[in-house]
Protein backbone atom coordinates (compact mmCIF):
# COMPACT_ATOMS: atom_id res chain seq x y z
CA UNK A 1 0.00 0.00 0.00
CA UNK A 2 1.05 3.44 -0.89
CA UNK A 3 1.92 6.01 1.93
CA UNK A 4 -0.93 8.37 0.21
CA UNK A 5 -3.03 5.26 0.54
CA UNK A 6 -2.14 4.96 4.26
CA UNK A 7 -3.18 8.25 4.91
CA UNK A 8 -6.68 8.12 3.30
CA UNK A 9 -7.14 4.84 4.99
CA UNK A 10 -6.65 6.33 8.24
CA UNK A 11 -8.73 9.55 7.81
CA UNK A 12 -11.41 7.78 6.64
CA UNK A 13 -10.84 5.29 9.94
CA UNK A 14 -10.69 8.21 11.80
CA UNK A 15 -14.24 9.49 10.61
CA UNK A 16 -15.82 6.19 11.07
CA UNK A 17 -14.48 5.93 14.76
CA UNK A 18 -15.73 9.85 15.38
CA UNK A 19 -19.34 8.70 13.94
CA UNK A 20 -19.07 6.13 17.10
CA UNK A 21 -18.65 8.32 19.27
CA UNK A 22 -22.16 9.41 18.77
CA UNK A 23 -25.38 7.89 20.65
CA UNK A 24 -25.92 4.29 19.42
CA UNK A 25 -29.21 4.47 17.81
CA UNK A 26 -31.21 1.33 17.39
CA UNK A 27 -33.41 2.53 14.43
CA UNK A 28 -34.97 -0.48 11.67
CA UNK A 29 -31.83 -1.42 9.80
CA UNK A 30 -31.94 -0.11 5.75
CA UNK A 31 -33.33 -2.50 2.97
CA UNK A 32 -29.91 -2.27 1.72
CA UNK A 33 -28.38 -0.66 -1.50
CA UNK A 34 -28.10 -1.20 -5.08
CA UNK A 35 -24.55 -2.79 -6.05
CA UNK A 36 -23.64 -2.69 -9.50
CA UNK A 37 -26.86 -5.43 -10.20
CA UNK A 38 -26.51 -6.75 -7.25
CA UNK A 39 -28.36 -5.69 -3.62
CA UNK A 40 -26.43 -5.54 -0.54
CA UNK A 41 -27.87 -6.77 2.22
CA UNK A 42 -28.70 -3.67 5.52
CA UNK A 43 -25.64 -2.66 7.20
CA UNK A 44 -23.45 -3.50 3.92
CA UNK A 45 -21.31 -1.23 1.88
CA UNK A 46 -21.05 -1.76 -1.90
CA UNK A 47 -17.76 -1.16 -3.80
CA UNK A 48 -18.07 -0.82 -7.18
CA UNK A 49 -14.84 -1.53 -9.74
CA UNK A 50 -13.86 0.55 -12.44
CA UNK A 51 -15.68 -1.92 -14.69
CA UNK A 52 -18.95 -1.24 -13.28
CA UNK A 53 -18.84 -4.63 -11.21
CA UNK A 54 -20.74 -4.10 -7.39
CA UNK A 55 -19.23 -6.13 -4.19
CA UNK A 56 -20.89 -5.83 -0.87
CA UNK A 57 -19.37 -6.07 2.53
CA UNK A 58 -18.98 -5.02 5.92
CA UNK A 59 -18.11 -1.27 6.88
CA UNK A 60 -14.16 -0.99 6.56
CA UNK A 61 -14.32 -3.10 3.43
CA UNK A 62 -11.19 -1.94 0.64
CA UNK A 63 -12.05 -1.62 -2.99
CA UNK A 64 -9.09 -3.31 -4.30
CA UNK A 65 -9.92 -2.20 -7.91
CA UNK A 66 -8.32 -4.53 -10.21
CA UNK A 67 -10.27 -3.64 -13.62
CA UNK A 68 -8.86 -0.10 -13.07
CA UNK A 69 -5.47 -1.15 -13.82
CA UNK A 70 -4.48 -0.08 -17.71
CA UNK A 71 -4.40 -4.65 -18.36
CA UNK A 72 -7.34 -5.86 -16.51
CA UNK A 73 -9.41 -4.61 -19.51
CA UNK A 74 -11.90 -3.10 -17.47
CA UNK A 75 -14.44 -2.23 -19.66
CA UNK A 76 -15.53 0.99 -18.18
CA UNK A 77 -12.27 2.36 -16.75
CA UNK A 78 -11.47 4.34 -19.72
CA UNK A 79 -15.09 6.87 -18.25
CA UNK A 80 -15.20 6.43 -14.93
CA UNK A 81 -18.31 4.92 -13.07
CA UNK A 82 -22.27 6.29 -11.50
CA UNK A 83 -21.39 6.29 -7.66
CA UNK A 84 -24.40 7.32 -5.38
CA UNK A 85 -25.98 10.22 -7.61
CA UNK A 86 -22.27 11.48 -8.75
CA UNK A 87 -19.27 9.96 -11.10
CA UNK A 88 -15.74 8.82 -10.52
CA UNK A 89 -13.15 10.19 -12.58
CA UNK A 90 -11.22 7.43 -14.57
CA UNK A 91 -9.29 5.05 -12.84
CA UNK A 92 -11.37 5.54 -9.36
CA UNK A 93 -13.42 2.98 -7.36
CA UNK A 94 -16.43 4.16 -5.93
CA UNK A 95 -17.72 3.63 -1.96
CA UNK A 96 -21.35 3.29 -1.40
CA UNK A 97 -22.46 4.36 2.73
CA UNK A 98 -25.34 2.61 3.47
CA UNK A 99 -27.45 5.62 2.57
CA UNK A 100 -26.85 5.37 -0.64
CA UNK A 101 -24.08 8.44 -0.44
CA UNK A 102 -21.29 7.51 -2.81
CA UNK A 103 -17.35 8.22 -2.32
CA UNK A 104 -14.35 7.93 -5.37
CA UNK A 105 -10.96 6.92 -4.76
CA UNK A 106 -8.05 5.11 -5.71
CA UNK A 107 -8.10 1.63 -5.93
CA UNK A 108 -7.40 0.27 -2.12
CA UNK A 109 -9.81 2.86 -0.50
CA UNK A 110 -11.93 1.78 2.43
CA UNK A 111 -15.60 1.91 2.87
CA UNK A 112 -16.31 3.26 6.03
CA UNK A 113 -19.68 3.00 6.18
CA UNK A 114 -21.00 5.56 8.81
CA UNK A 115 -24.10 5.71 7.58
CA UNK A 116 -24.46 2.01 8.40
CA UNK A 117 -22.39 2.10 12.09
CA UNK A 118 -25.00 5.22 12.77
CA UNK A 119 -28.25 3.06 11.90
CA UNK A 120 -27.28 0.31 14.11
CA UNK A 121 -26.83 -2.19 11.31
CA UNK A 122 -23.14 -2.86 12.24
CA UNK A 123 -21.13 -3.76 15.12
CA UNK A 124 -20.08 -0.43 17.34
CA UNK A 125 -16.15 0.52 17.37
CA UNK A 126 -14.90 -0.26 20.37
CA UNK A 127 -17.17 -3.09 20.90
CA UNK A 128 -16.48 -5.83 23.72
CA UNK A 129 -16.70 -8.44 21.68
CA UNK A 130 -15.61 -9.46 18.25
CA UNK A 131 -18.36 -9.39 15.13
CA UNK A 132 -18.30 -13.63 15.28
CA UNK A 133 -15.92 -14.95 18.06
CA UNK A 134 -16.98 -18.20 16.71
CA UNK A 135 -15.09 -17.30 13.48
CA UNK A 136 -11.23 -18.67 13.53
CA UNK A 137 -10.56 -15.69 10.89
CA UNK A 138 -11.46 -12.82 13.47
CA UNK A 139 -8.75 -14.39 16.02
CA UNK A 140 -10.49 -13.05 18.97
CA UNK A 141 -8.41 -15.71 21.16
CA UNK A 142 -5.51 -14.23 21.88
CA UNK A 143 -7.51 -10.81 22.97
CA UNK A 144 -9.84 -12.56 25.12
CA UNK A 145 -12.97 -11.75 22.51
CA UNK A 146 -12.55 -7.73 22.49
CA UNK A 147 -11.57 -6.09 20.01
CA UNK A 148 -11.15 -2.31 18.48
CA UNK A 149 -8.68 -1.16 21.37
CA UNK A 150 -4.90 -1.53 20.88
CA UNK A 151 -3.41 -4.50 20.11
CA UNK A 152 -6.74 -6.09 19.71
CA UNK A 153 -8.47 -7.30 16.37
CA UNK A 154 -10.11 -4.56 14.26
CA UNK A 155 -14.25 -4.45 14.46
CA UNK A 156 -15.07 -4.82 10.71
CA UNK A 157 -12.40 -3.10 9.84
CA UNK A 158 -12.34 -0.06 12.27
CA UNK A 159 -10.82 0.75 15.62
CA UNK A 160 -11.41 3.05 18.56
CA UNK A 161 -10.20 6.54 18.53
CA UNK A 162 -6.95 7.24 17.79
CA UNK A 163 -5.98 3.83 16.34
CA UNK A 164 -5.71 2.48 12.37
CA UNK A 165 -6.86 -1.05 11.38
CA UNK A 166 -3.55 -2.22 9.89
CA UNK A 167 -4.33 -5.28 7.79
CA UNK A 168 -2.27 -7.58 4.80
CA UNK A 169 1.05 -9.24 4.84
CA UNK A 170 2.68 -8.83 8.16
CA UNK A 171 -0.70 -8.31 9.66
CA UNK A 172 -3.77 -10.46 10.05
CA UNK A 173 -6.14 -10.47 7.10
CA UNK A 174 -8.87 -9.07 9.24
CA UNK A 175 -6.65 -7.00 10.98
CA UNK A 176 -5.28 -5.46 14.25
CA UNK A 177 -5.42 -1.91 15.84
CA UNK A 178 -2.19 0.20 16.27
CA UNK A 179 -1.71 3.49 16.37
CA UNK A 180 0.10 3.32 12.83
CA UNK A 181 1.14 0.54 10.85
CA UNK A 182 4.73 0.49 10.47
CA UNK A 183 6.23 -2.80 8.40
CA UNK A 184 7.07 -5.60 10.98
CA UNK A 185 10.55 -6.96 10.50
CA UNK A 186 10.93 -9.29 13.33
CA UNK A 187 13.44 -11.62 12.89
CA UNK A 188 10.68 -14.36 14.57
CA UNK A 189 8.09 -13.59 11.90
CA UNK A 190 10.25 -14.55 8.49
CA UNK A 191 11.65 -18.14 7.18
CA UNK A 192 13.72 -18.95 4.32
CA UNK A 193 16.54 -16.56 4.79
CA UNK A 194 18.78 -16.01 1.42
CA UNK A 195 22.01 -14.16 0.89
CA UNK A 196 22.24 -11.14 -1.33
CA UNK A 197 24.97 -9.78 -2.84
CA UNK A 198 24.74 -5.82 -2.56
CA UNK A 199 27.31 -5.07 -6.00
CA UNK A 200 24.61 -7.06 -7.98
CA UNK A 201 21.66 -5.24 -6.10
CA UNK A 202 23.26 -1.93 -6.97
CA UNK A 203 24.26 -3.17 -10.51
CA UNK A 204 20.36 -3.77 -11.05
CA UNK A 205 19.22 -0.39 -9.23
CA UNK A 206 21.29 1.68 -11.59
CA UNK A 207 19.83 0.01 -14.61
CA UNK A 208 16.12 0.62 -13.75
CA UNK A 209 14.12 3.21 -15.16
CA UNK A 210 12.90 6.21 -12.83
CA UNK A 211 10.53 9.05 -14.06
CA UNK A 212 8.42 11.69 -13.27
CA UNK A 213 4.19 10.86 -13.61
CA UNK A 214 1.08 11.55 -12.26
CA UNK A 215 -1.62 8.75 -10.89
CA UNK A 216 -4.49 8.93 -13.08
CA UNK A 217 -7.05 9.64 -9.95
CA UNK A 218 -4.88 12.22 -8.75
CA UNK A 219 -3.91 14.72 -12.38
CA UNK A 220 -1.79 17.65 -11.82
CA UNK A 221 0.42 15.96 -8.92
CA UNK A 222 3.40 14.90 -9.85
CA UNK A 223 5.69 12.00 -7.98
CA UNK A 224 9.02 10.27 -8.80
CA UNK A 225 9.95 6.53 -9.00
CA UNK A 226 10.28 3.21 -10.78
CA UNK A 227 7.31 1.33 -12.04
CA UNK A 228 6.42 -1.90 -10.60
CA UNK A 229 6.56 -3.76 -13.13
CA UNK A 230 10.38 -2.75 -13.43
CA UNK A 231 10.98 -3.23 -9.93
CA UNK A 232 9.50 -6.75 -10.36
CA UNK A 233 11.69 -7.95 -12.91
CA UNK A 234 14.67 -6.74 -11.49
CA UNK A 235 14.45 -8.15 -8.07
CA UNK A 236 11.06 -10.97 -8.13
CA UNK A 237 10.14 -9.55 -4.80
CA UNK A 238 6.40 -9.17 -3.26
CA UNK A 239 3.03 -10.69 -3.92
CA UNK A 240 2.40 -8.13 -7.14
CA UNK A 241 3.97 -6.90 -10.08
CA UNK A 242 1.52 -3.93 -9.54
CA UNK A 243 2.85 -2.51 -6.31
CA UNK A 244 6.32 -1.98 -4.53
CA UNK A 245 5.85 -2.83 -0.86
CA UNK A 246 7.78 -0.60 1.46
CA UNK A 247 9.68 -3.64 2.77
CA UNK A 248 10.99 -4.79 -0.33
CA UNK A 249 12.00 -1.14 -1.77
CA UNK A 250 13.82 -0.54 2.12
CA UNK A 251 15.73 -3.69 1.62
CA UNK A 252 16.91 -2.86 -1.95
CA UNK A 253 17.97 0.38 -0.81
CA UNK A 254 19.67 -0.50 1.97
CA UNK A 255 21.45 -3.17 -0.07
CA UNK A 256 22.22 -0.69 -2.69
CA UNK A 257 23.60 1.67 0.02
CA UNK A 258 25.77 -1.24 1.20
CA UNK A 259 26.84 -1.81 -2.72
CA UNK A 260 27.54 1.56 -2.87
CA UNK A 261 29.97 1.61 0.22
CA UNK A 262 31.77 -1.35 -0.82
CA UNK A 263 32.83 0.23 -4.60
CA UNK A 264 33.56 3.47 -2.94
CA UNK A 265 35.88 1.96 -0.52
CA UNK A 266 37.56 -0.25 -3.38
CA UNK A 267 37.90 3.01 -5.40
CA UNK A 268 39.69 4.27 -1.65
CA UNK A 269 41.81 1.35 -1.91
CA UNK A 270 42.69 1.89 -4.99
CA UNK A 271 43.27 5.16 -4.66
CA UNK A 272 45.85 4.28 -1.88
CA UNK A 273 47.45 1.85 -4.08
CA UNK A 274 48.19 4.30 -7.07
CA UNK A 275 48.98 7.33 -4.37
CA UNK A 276 51.63 4.69 -2.84
CA UNK A 277 52.69 3.74 -6.61
CA UNK A 278 53.12 7.34 -7.33
CA UNK A 279 55.43 8.56 -4.42
CA UNK A 280 57.29 5.10 -4.82
CA UNK A 281 58.21 6.42 -8.73
CA UNK A 282 58.43 9.96 -7.57
CA UNK A 283 61.43 9.26 -4.81
CA UNK A 284 63.21 7.30 -7.37
CA UNK A 285 63.54 9.52 -10.14
CA UNK A 286 64.42 11.96 -7.14
CA UNK A 287 67.46 9.32 -6.90
CA UNK A 288 68.36 8.87 -10.65
CA UNK A 289 68.50 13.12 -10.78
CA UNK A 290 70.99 13.13 -8.42
CA UNK A 291 72.89 10.49 -9.87
CA UNK A 292 72.84 12.47 -13.07
CA UNK A 293 74.21 15.69 -11.50
CA UNK A 294 77.16 14.01 -10.07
Amino acid sequence: MRIRDLVAVGTIVLGLVSACSSEDRRTEPPAGIMCGEARCAGGETCCIDCDGRGLCGPPGTACAGFACFVDSGGGDAGEGISCGGTRCAAGQVCCIDCDGRGNCGPPGSSCAGTACLDSGTASACGASTCPDETDPAHACGDSGGACGANDQPCCEGACTAGLMCCSGVPYPPDGVCYTDCPAVSDRAMKEGFEEVDPSSVLERVAQMPVTRWSYRAEPGVRHMGPMAQDFSAAFGLGASDRRIEFVDANGVLIAAIQGLEREMRRVRDDNRALRRDNAAMRRELERLERRIAR
